[in-house]
Formats: structure tokens, C-alpha cells, sequence
């Protein structure tokens, strides 16, 4: 019976695997400071997300690559908030947005402009969806995942998932018919 609980278990984490988030972007640089240094764009597609009012998209930016956070964008359904990358020394920046109603369009700009040091061109980054409570301001993590660039080849996670769900049913159904034929006799 415990092998049993186990595959539900395991089959739970894969279906819920097959569910996660994609946030995709495309980077492009947009000028330079005033003290010369390259800006860049940062424009994310959050078409294939459904949210709910109180939902929170946290998109998060290193502060060993990335310097001044400006110019952030949002459509209308959403309260928009940037926190500094190293304010303090060493804290992640985020660019947050935050759904004030339910299902509100995902179709609009989400950008922000930023200086980047680290080496080469911008690239991925880790992201959070979370639910506030309005009430006590408690954040529950809901899913997460790291940005891909638009047009980028991913390997669809799904693939493998469902083979694996598809193995763990298999098993799981040889042996309820075990335990039900253990009983008959």
C-alpha cells in the first residue's frame, strides 16, 4: 500500500510539472545613461498566463548583472512595482506586477528599461507567481521558472512528463488489480 501512496504522489508532482508558467522576452538595447553606459529593453510576454485578481508576477533580476532599474510598463489591470537590484547590497531587484482583477488582459506591454553589467547580451531569469492575501499581505508561492527568449527552440517538459504519468498510471492500475484480486482470495 505504501508503493501505492507513493505513485499517486509522484503522479501528482508530474501533472502539476506539466502546468508551469512561461514567461517569455525579448531584449534589445534602447541608448545608453547619461554616464555612457549601453541601456537595454526588456519586453515580456505573459500571454500563456491566467491570472487572478491578487496574483503577483515577480520577475527578478541578479545584482551581480544588472544595475538601475527604469521606465517600467504595465497595462492598466495591473499595480506596478520595481525594487533596485543591491538596495541593500546584494538583494535581488524585481519588476512586480500585481493583478487587481480577475483574469485581466495579458496581451498588453510589460517592459522595463535597465543597465546590465554583467558579461555578453541579457539573457533568462528566474520568475515567481504568488498570491497575496489584501488582508494580512501573506504571500503563498504558486509556481515558478526562469524566462525563455521569444522564438527560443524549448524542449517541451510535457514529453517526458506524460510518458512518465503514463508509466506511473500503468503501474499504479496493475496494482490496484493486485490488491483487489489479494482480497478475493
Amino acid at each position: 500500500m505504501r508503493t501505492l501512496y507513493r505513485l499517486v504522489i509522484i503522479t501528482g508532482i508530474l501533472a502539476i510539472n506539466l502546468l508551469s508558467a512561461t514567461i517569455e522576452f525579448d531584449v534589445s538595447v534602447v541608448g545608453t545613461t547619461g554616464s555612457g553606459e549601453t541601456l537595454y529593453r526588456y519586453i515580456y510576454s505573459l500571454d500563456q498566463l491566467t491570472l487572478q485578481q491578487n496574483m503577483e508576477v515577480d520577475i527578478r533580476f541578479d545584482p551581480a548583472l544588472y544595475g538601475e532599474l527604469l521606465n517600467p510598463l504595465a497595462p492598466a489591470d495591473f499595480d506596478l512595482l520595481i525594487l533596485q537590484p543591491n538596495n541593500p547590497p546584494g538583494t535581488f531587484g524585481d519588476y512586480s506586477v500585481l493583478a487587481l482583477v480577475n483574469n485581466p488582459a495579458v496581451n498588453g506591454l510589460f517592459s522595463v528599461d535597465f543597465t546590465f553589467t554583467g558579461p555578453g547580451m541579457p539573457g533568462s531569469q528566474p520568475f515567481f507567481i504568488n498570491l497575496i492575501d489584501p488582508v494580512s499581505g501573506a504571500i503563498t508561492p504558486i509556481d515558478s521558472g526562469v524566462t525563455t527568449a521569444a522564438g527560443a527552440v524549448v524542449p517541451e517538459p510535457g514529453t517526458l512528463s506524460f510518458g512518465c504519468a503514463a508509466l506511473l498510471t500503468t503501474i499504479l492500475a496493475r496494482a490496484l488489480k493486485r490488491a483487489a484480486r489479494a482480497r478475493v482470495r
